[in-house]
């Protein structure tokens, strides 16, 4: 069988050496279907379907503040009842984002911007975050008087720091009246909010807590769903806890209700419906390209009828005759998925320079295990989608028909 295999294998690249313009035509059609489909599930990979580099990321949810004027951040004030009497959410963290300015520490480096992260000190052990190095934040840096610390995103230590273990202990500026001492890398791939580079302790200042600050929206609260508790039953009961503080004061939330939706939807809900339907148009194209190539391959065979007949006259068995197409089509198949990763390749670089920013995680995009996996399957699918009709047909060849032509 694999000598058979071997056979059918050279026979089929005989023909199309034989044949130039038509496998070239054939392999250019495949790869730019294929590069297509490969570049746009990349991208679906990347965000809708990887994991978020958090433990148990479907427990996650993000609470936010429902007013007349629509959704927004939440009051300190707020925040702390929701987390004191809330019994179905398994912790709340809230965090605010800042651009800080990075100064300068050496005549090879400049001032820069950078996303900043000011989180309660519950934040990383409720996301469950991993560290790549030293520690992260934790509920004793929030407290009055506490060390001035903070964690760095891993591109920013690979950026700015040169992936030096030397970093820990070090003191960096960020243009507040003292310094800040590094005491931790995150893992790759972590940079939550809103692609933060660096977090720090945020502490309550003195007017945050009074009466008055319940007024004051400007923190985006996280927190996790308890053991067994249902996404409908926190729903329920945040919902509740806000009527009762509407109530309880009507200056201030009146009007405020309580939401709660999962964080993954937050962060990849408004890309979703774009991205697949992106996916199922070059998924359709690429459908249009396996029925073009079935007719050139059917006109192909037609113009081979007489060969083939002489072939089963002289003992071919249809079978062989039909596999040796099927293998015709896989080689196409093969040729055109190797140069389809090529386009693919070339569109993710340019995606990642000139491709739209507002996309999540979209730096994480790659040609990665499931990636490499899904080319695999469409290569053989391809195969089947356009040279399963040509090899039955060769089948079902009219043997009589096809000596006449000959004749």
């Amino acid at each position: 069988m694999t000598m058979t295999l071997g056979q059918d294998l050279r026979f089929a690249l005989r023909r199309l050496r034989g044949s130039p313009t038509f496998t070239l035509v054939a392999v250019v059609t495949l790869a730019l279907g294929i590069g297509a489909n490969v570049s746009i599930f990349s991208v679906v990979n990347a965000v809708l379907l990887r994991p978020l580099p958090m433990h148990d990321d479907a427990s996650l949810v993000h609470v936010y503040s429902q007013r007349k004027q629509g959704p927004g951040p939440t009051s300190v004030l707020d925040f702390m009842d929701l987390r004191e009497q809330s019994r179905t959410l398994d912790g709340l963290s809230a965090v605010s984002s800042v651009t800080l300015t990075l100064a300068a520490d050496s005549a090879d480096t400049s001032p820069e911007k950078v996303q900043a992260g000011m989180v309660t000190g519950d934040f990383f052990p409720l996301l469950g975050a991993r560290v790549e190095m030293g520690r992260a934040l934790h509920p004793d840096d929030v407290q009055p008087g506490a060390p001035k610390v903070a964690v760095l995103s891993h591109a920013l230590w690979q950026r700015r720091f040169g992936r030096s273990a030397a970093v820990l202990g070090r003191s960096v500026d960020l243009g507040t009246p003292e310094p800040w001492t590094v005491v931790g890398v995150m893992a790759p791939g972590f940079d939550f909010p809103s692609r933060s580079e660096l977090w720090l302790p945020l502490r309550w200042e003195e007017g945050m807590t009074k009466p008055e600050g319940r007024g004051a929206h400007w923190l985006e609260v996280y927190g996790r769903l308890g053991p067994d508790v249902e996404l409908a039953s926190a729903r329920t009961e945040l919902s509740a806890i806000a009527h009762r503080l509407a109530e309880q004061y009507p200056q201030t939330n009146e009007d405020k209700d309580a939401r709660v939706e999962p964080l993954r939807d937050m962060l990849v809900g408004n890309v979703r419906p774009s991205l697949l339907l992106m996916l199922g148009a070059v998924g359709l194209v690429l459908l249009i390209a396996c029925a073009n190539l079935t007719h050139l391959l059917l006109a192909r065979a037609a113009s081979r009828e007489g060969e083939v007949s002489v072939r089963i006259a002289l003992g071919a068995s249809r079978g062989r005759i039909a596999r040796e197409l099927l293998v015709e089509c896989g080689v196409l198949a093969g040729l055109g998925t190797a140069v389809g990763l090529l386009v693919a390749m070339w569109a993710l670089d340019a995606l990642a320079t000139w491709g739209p920013r507002d996309i999540p995680r979209i730096d994480e995009v790659s040609l990665d295990g499931p990636v490499l996996a899904f080319t695999a399957g469409l290569a053989v699918l391809t195969t089947l989608l356009f040279g399963l009709v040509p090899a039955l047909q060769a089948g079902r060849l009219d043997l009589v028909h096809g000596l006449k032509r000959v004749v």
